[in-house]
């Protein structure tokens, strides 16, 4: 890989993600590579700062039209999924799947699911092996998934292939219909 890593996150960050991107961003400071934490999101800057979603490595992409995201998430090293383990809607997370889950998919990148065990996201990802999944709420374990992901290429290539896979099988309207 390039000597800056790239790990991109496209869409809502709220109440249900902020746990999940505090653990990201203690991570990659345990890490030797250069991991930049780019997030395409609306939300201000300020308000998710105050929810500590903030740090030297995190650049914000505010108001990106669509075909910047999805050339966002091409050029990713790694693609975040993030889910809290501490939501006060577990429920919800039980049974959510992210309206991006499928053009994180169909793009190819190396997908990070760091969700809690119980959920939707958490089995799919599992079952097809189309992401890697750290369903534990531990800095150090995602520590590892992102260093495993970073320096594994044969790890990246079946990821991507999977996700492919079943990006157009699962999420393919031509062949839902």
């Amino acid at each position: 890989l390039q000597s800056e890593i790239s790990i991109v996150f496209t869409g809502a960050i709220y109440h249900v993600n902020f746990g999940a991107f505090r653990n990201l961003i203690d991570a990659p400071r345990q890490i030797s590579a250069n991991i930049k934490i780019n997030i395409y999101t609306a939300q201000p800057m300020e308000w998710l700062e105050q929810n500590g979603v903030t740090g030297e490595q995190v650049v914000q992409y505010p108001h990106s039209i669509h075909a910047e995201v999805i050339e966002a998430q091409n050029q990713a090293h790694i693609l975040f999924l993030p889910f809290s383990f501490n939501s006060p809607m577990p429920e919800v997370i039980q049974t959510s799947s992210p309206g991006k889950t499928g053009e994180y998919l169909a793009c190819g990148a190396p997908i990070l699911a760091h969700v809690p065990p119980e959920s939707f996201v958490s089995w799919y990802f599992k079952k097809y092996n189309c992401g890697y999944v750290v369903d534990v709420d531990d800095v150090d374990v995602l520590k590892k998934a992102v260093n495993e992901i970073i320096n594994n290429l044969d790890l990246r290539r079946n990821l991507s292939s999977n996700a492919k896979e079943r990006a157009r099988l699962d999420f393919d309207p031509l062949l839902s219909s």
